[in-house]
């Protein structure tokens, strides 16, 4: 008498379902990319204001300078003071570079008028404020 035990080892190992190990790898994958994508995003959190005129400008010679509500204020990613932001200026002066400032909602209109009068004293002219739609 042969029972079904007996069947499936003298039939030899059933083969080998490779479905639900692809599932996982390709769940894995977007999982790593989705975290990859989330990593290399700024960690600066600005709340820009809103414009309904606002114009794409990408250029690499940009100075971009941002300001934070908490009075924070970064050079190309690099935090500063006022005192910074004079001698960064009174370098850089010379080429008339561009300058976008990225300054969050809840600023005050006296410290983004005090940047943009550091800015034009160093006889920088293009300067522009970034916006959201």
């Amino acid at each position: 008498m042969r029972f079904k035990v007996h069947l499936k080892h003298e039939q030899g190992l059933s083969p080998l379902d490779i479905l639900p190990l692809i599932n996982i790898i390709f769940l894995l994958f977007i999982f790593f990319v989705f975290t990859v994508n989330f990593l290399s995003q700024s960690t600066l959190r600005l709340n820009l204001p809103k414009a309904f005129t606002n114009v794409a400008m990408r250029d690499e010679n940009n100075i971009e300078i941002i300001l934070q509500k908490t009075g924070g204020i970064f050079i190309n990613g690099q935090e500063t003071d006022k005192e910074g932001l004079r001698k960064f200026f009174a370098e850089v002066s010379q080429r008339k570079p561009s300058v976008l400032i990225k300054a969050d909602s809840n600023v005050t209109l006296g410290k983004l008028v005090e940047l943009w009068d550091l800015v034009r004293s160093n006889g920088i002219t293009q300067i522009n404020i970034a916006t959201t739609n």
